[in-house]
Formats: C-alpha cells, structure tokens, sequence
C-alpha cells in the first residue's frame, strides 16, 4: 500500500513537472514567434521606409526609428559592421545590450566678405591674399585663398539628444504592455540633417 502511494506521487511529481516544464516552454516559444513577426514587420517595410522624419517647432531635425530585436548570432550571419565595432572597443558579444548607428550631414549656405590681410609665409617673409571668416554658434571657418588654393581651418559642432522609449499596446481608450520600443534622435545644430538611422536590442 505504501510503496503504490509513493509511486503514485512520483507519477503526480512527474506530471506536474513536466506540464510546468511544457507551459515555460510554450511560453517562450509564444515569445519568440512575437519577436520574429515584429521583426518580419519592420523589415518588410524596408530601413528607409521605417524612418519618421519630421521638424520641431524650434527648427531642429529629428529621426525615429522602431529597434529590430536580434540574437548575436542573427546578427553576425548579416555581417552588421555594429559587430566589429564592438570588437574594435574590446567588447564581447555576451555582454552587448544595445547598439545604434546614426548618419547625418551638415549643409548651410555661408555669406561673408572677402578682406586682404598680411600673412606670415616663410620665416622673414609675408604677403598680403585675400581672407574670409564666417562664425556662428554651429559652424565656424577661417582661412586664405592663395594662387588657387584654399587654407583654412573649419570646426562644425553639434550635441545629438537620443531618447528610447517604449510604445505601449493599444485598444480604444487601454494601453498596455509593450508594442515596440523606438529610438529618438534631435539635433540641436539647425544645419544639421539626418539621414541614417538604425536601432538593434539584442537579447539571449
């Protein structure tokens, strides 16, 4: 009688485990098919087409691009130059988390007036060529023309401002969950447009 009881729980233990182990498993399996479809999704919209570009009141230029989860080795298979990136700053691959690239380019028309100045050419020896100068809070350059040349130094500055955040599940009036989480980026440099972005959150 005893020893039927104790195979009866081993049995009943042995259900129990099993059906835990199959529901985790389910579970992840549920998980994995969400991150494939959301990923499936953004990629059948093409890189171009998933990046929102917009103007805030104040001038500035920003771009928003929703993140593609990836595994490392999902990754690697695309030869994504984010990777030897990474390895270039002494990081493994087990301990990356996040990783983003943004491309933009600077463009503004200058005006400024051309001047003679006297400049040092060789020890003991000057000259006088024409030089232009131009300044403002972005952009700075000053330099001389001579024979058909230009010399001159130019400094660009810029601060780009990058926000993550999570896009919450909607129906009717309810929110919740988790969507997609999107990358933000401003500019604070009014000359400044960008033009590339892409966002990876890489999971185990």
């Amino acid at each position: 009688m005893r020893i039927s009881n104790v195979m009866v729980a081993v049995l009943l233990a042995g259900h129990v485990l099993a059906l835990a182990s199959a529901i985790s498993w389910a579970c992840q399996l549920k998980s994995e098919n969400s991150r494939l479809r959301q990923n499936q999704i953004l990629l059948l919209r093409g890189e171009q087409a998933r990046m929102e570009r917009w103007v805030t009141k104040d001038g500035r230029n920003v771009m928003a691009i929703e993140a593609l989860t990836l595994r490392i080795g999902e990754l690697s298979r695309q030869g994504d130059s984010l990777l030897l990136v990474a390895r270039s700053l002494g990081i493994r691959n087990r301990r990356l988390q996040e990783m983003a690239r943004t491309v933009y380019r600077t463009q503004t028309v200058v005006r400024t007036m051309v001047h003679d100045s006297v400049v040092k050419i060789a020890p003991g020896r000057t000259d006088t060529l024409p030089c232009l100068s131009y300044r403002d809070p972005w952009l700075s350059f000053a330099g001389c023309l001579r024979a058909d040349s230009f010399i001159g130094e130019i400094h660009a500055r810029d601060t780009l401002d990058i926000v993550v955040h999570r896009i919450p599940r909607r129906f009717l009036f309810f929110r919740w969950g988790c969507k997609a989480v999107k990358m933000q980026a401003v500019c604070r440099n009014p000359h400044t447009q960008l033009t590339y972005m892409r966002y990876v959150r890489l999971v185990d």
